[in-house]
């Protein structure tokens, strides 16, 4: 056993993370502690073996740690260490490990003393977030009131975190990892990502199974979603002078492969992208939406120095607000419909000059469920782009509820802009 009281490990550190709480397992909240842990730990060459979701009933979170600490070499368990009488985590650690909970005086005073600089006195039941199992080593909480928590037990290393995401992640990463890192060994990781959209999940599977290099200890995964699908690649070896050629042959192969439909090879979203692109060639847009009904325009001034480039949205549902507004043509709405290439061509153009924009972006069509017809179906949108230079419109014909075709829509109008400027930066 090491100095540390854990034992070297011959493989890769192997990892458990236990999320807590009936509002995850009823459905009520998303678990993304898991996801952000584990991606965290993917990044340090640790391998997230397992993932278990329990409620707050001391049984079923007894067996489920059990479990974790026979088979993994490091358990992270977020969740149940507040103040309230649901938050029985701590307490279920102590009757497992059969060791005492005590009072830690100086977590106790640097608790009260944070309810003081409110103006405020501790509740009493505030007291039990200062409750540990004897032998814990504390995990500072910058960002709230309750501290984590680190056991060692039987060369197994034991963290138990809050469950709030901006706490647990603020500990993770200034805690947990530098720990993991020096507790076991890790083998040599590299990561690609390749954010795509407008490309079946199954094309990008036939290209990764293409490439000629071989990929043993490469994982990959297909991340599908409603704006795309991510291709997530991880290199992992004892030698790095294996891991990081293979890696750059893989990156370079695909980076041919997936071409256009690529927007991003890091975490970024496409409307962050977009807006890079405007911001790169001085460029302003402006947005006139039916389909959509504004949600084209929410993305990209949720990216923060919008106001660089976006001057105008115009949300036009009705047949005379194309008219009055976008000046679209009363007679091309009579004899093609609202619904039609010829009514995003024009919808784009009205909004570019009423915005005195360099870029104009439309999108119109049938979000349903009703409003559908045999020549016009449900899920039928256009989508336009307009611009000095270049006039681009797109049919696309999307399945799922209305909810989905308007997201699945709007990311289709950013990829138009998106493209259009390549094959704009191409000709010059």
């Amino acid at each position: 056993m090491g100095a540390n009281g854990v034992c070297p490990l011959e493989t890769t550190l192997k990892v458990e993370i236990i999320t807590v709480g009936n509002e995850i397992i009823s459905g009520s909240i998303l678990d993304t502690n898991f996801r952000f842990i584990a991606r965290k730990l993917s990044s340090i060459g640790a391998d997230v073996l397992w993932h278990t979701s329990v409620g707050d009933d001391p049984e079923t979170m007894s067996e489920a740690l059990k479990l974790a600490l026979r088979r993994a070499d490091a358990v992270i368990v977020t969740g149940g260490i507040g103040p309230t009488p649901d938050d029985i985590t701590r307490k279920v650690v102590s009757t497992v490990l059969a060791r005492a909970l005590l009072l830690n005086d100086d977590v106790l005073e640097a608790i009260k003393n944070r309810f003081k600089l409110r103006g405020l006195s501790m509740p009493g039941i505030n007291e039990r977030q200062a409750l540990f199992p004897k032998g814990s080593e504390i995990i500072e909480n910058k960002v709230g009131l309750a501290p984590g928590f680190l056991i060692r037990e039987n060369g197994k290393l034991l963290f138990v975190l809050p469950g709030v995401p901006v706490e647990a992640e603020v500990m993770v990463e200034q805690s947990v990892l530098p720990r993991l890192a020096a507790a076991g060994s890790l083998r040599v990781t590299e990561q690609l990502l390749f954010r795509t959209t407008g490309i079946p999940e199954s094309v990008i599977a036939e290209n990764v199974a293409s490439l000629e290099e071989p990929l043993e200890g490469v994982t990959v995964a297909y991340l599908p979603h409603e704006y795309g699908v991510d291709l997530s690649l991880h290199f992992r070896g004892a030698d790095p002078k294996q891991v990081v050629p293979l890696k750059r042959a893989v990156q370079e192969r695909l980076r041919k492969m997936l071409g256009q439909y690529c927007y991003a090879e890091v975490e970024k979203r496409l409307e962050e992208v977009v807006g890079e692109m405007l911001v790169a060639r001085g460029l302003t847009l402006a947005i006139a939406e039916s389909v959509t009904g504004g949600t084209v325009a929410g993305l990209v001034t949720s990216v923060p120095g919008a106001s660089r480039y976006f001057m105008l949205g115009v949300t036009a549902y009705s047949n005379e607000a194309k008219m009055s507004v976008l000046r679209v043509p009363e007679i091309l709405l009579l004899e093609k419909g609202a619904v039609s290439a010829e009514v995003a061509l024009e919808m784009a153009k009205g909004v570019r000059e009423r915005g005195l924009c360099d870029v104009g972006l439309a999108t119109t069509g049938i979000a349903g469920p009703d409003g559908g017809s045999a020549e016009k179906p449900v899920g039928l949108v256009y989508i336009a782009v307009v611009s000095a230079s270049a006039s681009n419109v797109k049919e696309l014909r999307l399945g799922g509820n209305r909810a989905l075709i308007i997201r699945r829509a709007s990311a289709a109008a950013l990829d138009l802009v998106r493209r259009t400027l390549l094959s704009q930066e191409g000709e010059s």
